[in-house]
């Protein structure tokens, strides 16, 4: 684009006049008053501060009769150093908001003139320049992107985004926020661009090009997604030290991981690396099937104490896998049926998990305990699932049979419930009833209401700041439902919960699953009502509630799932 130094040179000297006329009217003022005061005698008080009033003498009549001499006034070095440093200092502001930018001027891209060129964008609007810079050819940059605009050019850089996965699938918006400046610099970085967050006409030319790369955790990371990967390489065995930042420590332990499940053994973290590190099937390096000593042994034993396991025998076979597996769902860890650092602390803490079927169980023994609630005139039908319904017919069943009504069938209430003198629903003993109630719901929207504008942050999981699934998995574990971590493309395989395949059968509680661009990317919201739901939102960068019945959600829609 072709630079008109005559305007810039025309701005520099309608600023510069301005400077001096308010300067020199300044001045003026100043030797006015001092002409005034040297002719009174000096500055004139009132008040306590009055100065008293000179005797009257020939002396001074005359020497008041005498001229004063007036003094050529000439600016002190001060005074003409403010001057010169103003002028030069609204020449540079000019040239800088005027001026043409990186690659348009054909200079090389400088780390400094762009970081101080984008703090002066942000301000453009707010300056009143001597001519109208929308009329002027070639001297405002309008092809890049910066943090803070809005306009349509936005939603395609997320969407553009979102395809190689800087960011979370997500409904795209028209505003640059701090998600998307985030994305944009993570990008550049991963290309070998100036990773200073604004899309100019080079980073918009290499995004849109077939070179792009697909957005991978590397050597020379950092960041809370990065601090989320340790985190799970470490539980599983990978690992000892979460320190956030991508090293060569980190770039080995996932070398090892990748190799042990299969995977290519590239260092680097792809959404196929990401989502095996939180599957059912993952391998571990840490206390599986085939292990035998003291150290099983010991855990064995805990685990016999809390129910899961009939004997302890040291070795890790098929029953304690099961066992691992079924202590971690009931604590809210992912089931994997390992034991690593996070699963060994909650089996020994004091408040360990005991074995018992609650909120979120499924299985044959749900079933059985179903069959028995019916029975006894508690339930009406028998699903498998562990849902809000059987959580109130045992609350009823403890009630009428003088067990503490906490909804969970563990050793105590299934003696109680198994047994002969197990009292029948209705009959003589009184009893608190519980209907059928959406406790459960309530208090799951609840969590997720008072978490509305919490930072979205990628792979984090509470207690301020989330990712989608993050989220989901966050408020279901403080609405009492022992949910381990699942991605958006695990929720899809989830056989645990009731599923909806149709989104006008949505209803409030309901945790709702959506596909991405590709089978690679997914969302995950909790329904609010028929028609909102609450999400971790990358695209605006925080918690929100919106509604889901816009063309971009009702065309990315999978499933739902009714928890309660």
């Amino acid at each position: 684009m072709k630079f008109d130094w005559k305007k810039v040179l025309y701005s520099v000297k309608r600023t510069g006049e301005g400077v001096f006329s308010r300067m020199k009217h300044w001045f003026t003022r100043k030797l006015a008053r001092s002409k005034y005061r040297r002719r009174r005698g000096g500055r004139q008080r009132t008040g306590v501060f009055a100065q008293p009033t000179a005797r009257v003498t020939p002396e001074v009549v005359a020497k008041s009769a005498t001229p004063t001499p007036r003094k050529k006034w000439s600016p002190t070095l001060w005074q003409a150093g403010i001057g010169i440093a103003a002028v030069v200092c609204c020449a540079a502001t000019t040239i800088l908001l005027l001026a043409p930018h990186g690659e348009e001027a054909g200079e090389p891209q400088d780390p400094t003139y762009r970081a101080v060129v984008s703090s002066i964008a942000t301000l453009r609007d707010q300056v009143t320049l001597p001519f109208d810079p929308e009329e002027t050819s070639g001297i405002v940059a309008s092809d890049e992107l910066v943090p803070g605009v809005t306009s349509p050019k936005v939603a395609e850089l997320q969407g553009r985004l979102m395809d190689l996965e800087y960011m979370e699938e997500d409904e795209t918006t028209e505003y640059y926020g701090p998600m998307t400046k985030q994305a944009v610099r993570v990008f550049q970085r991963k290309h070998g661009l100036q990773a200073d967050g604004i899309a100019g006409p080079q980073t918009i030319a290499m995004l849109n090009s077939a070179d792009a790369k697909v957005y991978s955790a590397a050597l020379g990371d950092s960041g809370t997604d990065i601090e989320e990967l340790q985190s799970r390489l470490k539980e599983l065995g990978y690992m000892e030290l979460v320190t956030g930042n991508f090293g060569e420590l980190t770039q080995a332990a996932v070398k090892d991981f990748q190799e042990k499940n299969g995977l290519t053994a590239d260092g680097a973290v792809n959404s196929q690396t990401r989502e095996k590190l939180y599957s059912e099937d993952v391998k571990a390096n840490a206390l599986s099937i085939g292990t035998e000593g003291e150290t099983v042994e010991r855990i064995q034993k805990r685990l016999v104490q809390l129910g899961y396991l009939t004997q302890a025998d040291g070795k890790y076979g098929r029953d304690t896998v099961a066992a691992v597996k079924k202590f971690q769902q009931n604590s809210g860890l992912i089931a994997d049926g390992y034991v690593g650092p996070e699963t060994r602390s909650a089996i020994f803490a004091s408040d360990a998990q005991p074995n018992a079927l609650i909120l979120g169980s499924t299985g044959s023994d749900v079933q059985k305990a179903q069959e028995r609630l019916k029975s006894l005139g508690y339930m009406k039908k028998v699903t498998g699932y562990y849902g809000s319904d059987t959580e109130a017919a045992v609350k009823s069943f403890q009630s009428r049979n003088g067990l503490t009504a906490d909804g969970k069938i563990g050793a105590k209430t299934s003696s109680v419930l198994y047994g002969k003198n197990a009292k029948k629903a209705g009959s003589s003993g009184g009893g608190t009833s519980f209907p059928s109630n959406k406790s459960g719901v309530e208090k799951l929207i609840a969590v997720a209401e008072s978490k509305l504008g919490c930072r979205y942050v990628w792979g984090a999981k509470g207690s301020n700041k989330f990712d989608c699934s993050g989220f989901a998995y966050y408020c279901l574990n403080q609405a009492g439902v022992r949910q381990g971590y699942m991605t958006s493309i695990t929720w899809r395989s989830c056989k645990k919960y009731k599923k909806i395949t149709k989104m006008s059968d949505i209803r409030r509680g309901d945790i709702i699953i959506y596909t991405g661009r590709t089978s690679a990317h997914g969302h995950v919201g909790i329904a609010v009502s028929n028609s909102t739901m609450i999400d971790a939102s990358s695209s605006k960068g925080k918690v929100v509630k919106r509604s889901f019945k816009t063309s971009y959600w009702k065309n990315h829609f999978y499933c739902a799932f009714r928890v309660f």
